[in-house]
């Protein structure tokens, strides 16, 4: 309640009311027609009050606060807690564990709790020498945390080299899963308008979620995400014999790898106008700064961008999304680039010419 008061000058009697309703609560069990013992309840809220979110949000908003070490960056979604701090040498190993320590001290400041044994480890490097492990094992709140070679994060699969590899084909073949169930229950109906609207809706969008970053840097990976775009198409046209830009074309669909290119463009584009209006403000991206000097052969017009963090040149290699989008944004001309309007922008890049150039760049 002192936190409430100080972080939110909420007013005593709020403080009060908010105390009453968390306080002297108890609970029995039921099996069958018996119950159990009457039990007092010492911690938590009541499950599925509005209150209980958000009193979590306001116990948890001091986060945002806590000086980590340098390099280090803590992200909250609900009660997800990543912690994200680039390692290379022994001295920054131990900065990881005091940043671990430091976390669980203001939980358990709040009365909150972080739980070691569901915490896990990826170290992840795109550099040609794969990432040396850590010299000392990782602790939190007492459980040492285990070391993993991929994690999904917020429907994201991550791997050591981030490569994206493992989540296209997780994602890949749950849309096959899922168009195998609709092929079945509606195929033998002949309806082709409602698998179009079901794969349009319920299962493109697992293929292309975060697209801009989860694109697969392999070949092969990305053929397994337009196979599966190529097969749809099919049943619903019921035709095995058109190339798969014909069955793009007559469904008016657009491949994964466009789908990839505009959310990248649509990103670089948001970033620049803020660039225009607010200069280097907070706003803008740490990693991308404006090229220098005057245009040169590798861009196409005169308000081209670099990549600002050495270590990100380096992934250019990994074909990394912040290096994509660059790249995109530097092949078109100077026309494009200063339009302003996001929906004038897509037209003048969706034109055929254009479209083919920025397809072509990124293979």
């Amino acid at each position: 309640m002192e936190h409430l008061q100080q972080k939110f000058n909420i007013s005593l009697n709020s403080r009060r009311w908010l105390q009453a309703f968390l306080s002297d609560r108890c609970f029995c069990v039921k099996v069958g027609s018996s119950f159990s013992d009457w039990s007092h309840i010492t911690c938590g809220v009541p499950q599925g009050t509005v209150l209980g979110p958000v009193l979590y949000n306001a116990a948890t908003a001091g986060l945002q606060d806590i000086k980590l070490s340098d390099g280090a960056e803590s992200t909250l979604y609900a009660d997800d807690l990543l912690l994200i701090k680039r390692i290379s040498t022994v001295e920054e190993e131990q900065q990881l564990q005091d940043d671990c320590n430091i976390l669980n001290s203001y939980y358990n400041q709040e009365t909150l709790q972080l739980n070691g044994q569901k915490t896990r480890l990826l170290i992840a490097s795109v550099s040609p020498q794969h990432q040396r492990p850590l010299l000392c094992p990782l602790t939190v709140n007492g459980c040492q945390v285990d070391k993993v070679s991929s994690l999904k994060y917020l429907g994201v699969t991550f791997d050591e080299r981030l490569t994206f590899e493992e989540h296209g084909t997780i994602v890949s073949s749950k849309a096959r899963k899922m168009l195998a169930a609709i092929s079945t229950t509606l195929r033998k109906w002949k309806m082709s308008s409602q698998i179009k609207k079901i794969y349009e809706s319920c299962i493109r969008p697992v293929m292309t979620y975060g697209i801009a970053v989860t694109y697969p840097r392999t070949a092969a990976g990305r053929r397994r995400l337009e196979r599966v775009n190529k097969i749809a198409a099919q049943m619903v046209l019921r035709k095995q014999d058109c190339s798969y830009e014909e069955l793009l074309r007559k469904l008016n669909w657009e491949s994964i790898n466009w789908m990839m290119v505009k959310d990248l463009l649509r990103i670089m584009h948001g970033y620049v106008l803020l660039d225009r209006q607010h200069g280097d403000s907070e706003v803008c991206m740490k990693l991308i700064e404006k090229e220098t000097g005057r245009r040169t052969g590798r861009t196409s017009n005169f308000h081209s961008y670099r990549t600002s963090d050495p270590h990100h040149r380096l992934s250019r290699t990994a074909e990394s999304a912040i290096h994509r989008m660059v790249v995109l944004w530097n092949s078109l001309p100077n026309e494009i680039v200063n339009i302003d309007n996001w929906r004038i922008f897509l037209e003048k890049i969706s034109q055929t010419e254009t479209k083919t150039a920025l397809i072509t760049v990124i293979k």
